[in-house]
């Protein structure tokens, strides 16, 4: 497809590169993406999945923390820790769900507040960056924190609230990963 557009000049050969790294991530993206729904739809959750990539995406983009360094690594992780929250849901006791999901929220957001963001090995970031991203990380968590405390107090389908807090407690734990690799060598 990009050698096709490289012909018609459609694009240059300099930015061949580009392109091939673009159509990986879209491709890896993807798939990650309907891995999720797949999951959702077999176990029954899928509310929750939607409820988790809106909640996720945006909060991974600005604080960052541990990534891994290839797109099977980072799939197989996603999928194995997607699945781990998956069961949790499916084994609790529907009267934890709100209380588990508020602390738990909170002490994910007070994390993601003051640790993002964190660069990893494999995506770094420059300070003008660093600061840029930690302002919307932490826009997005008290956003998200808002959402969820209101749909908690109005009783909102216990799903959604629990992959909610499900995501701002996946993130926290990607951020916790590359402090803790660092402190643990020192």
């Amino acid at each position: 497809m990009i050698q096709i557009a490289i012909r018609n000049n459609i694009i240059t050969e300099q930015e061949q590169e580009l392109y091939e790294y673009s159509y990986e991530t879209m491709f890896a993206r993807i798939i990650g993406v309907f891995t999720l729904v797949a999951i959702g739809f077999l176990f029954n959750c899928a509310f929750g999945v939607i409820a988790f990539c809106f909640t996720f995406t945006p909060i991974r983009i600005y604080a960052g923390g541990f990534h891994a360094r290839g797109y099977a690594g980072c799939y197989l992780a996603s999928v194995v820790a997607f699945l781990l929250i998956v069961c949790v849901y499916n084994v609790l006791d529907v009267a934890w769900v709100a209380p588990l999901v508020v602390v738990g929220s909170m002490a994910s957001a007070i994390i993601i507040f003051f640790m993002s963001p964190v660069a990893d090995p494999n995506k770094p970031l420059d300070e003008k960056e660093s600061i840029q991203y930690r302002e919307k990380a932490r826009v997005i968590i008290a956003v998200e924190v808002l959402a969820i405390v209101i749909m908690v107090n109005i009783t909102i389908f216990n799903q959604i609230i629990f992959f909610m807090g499900a995501a701002m407690t996946m993130e926290a734990i990607l951020l916790i990963i590359p402090y803790s690799r660092k402190h643990s060598r020192a």
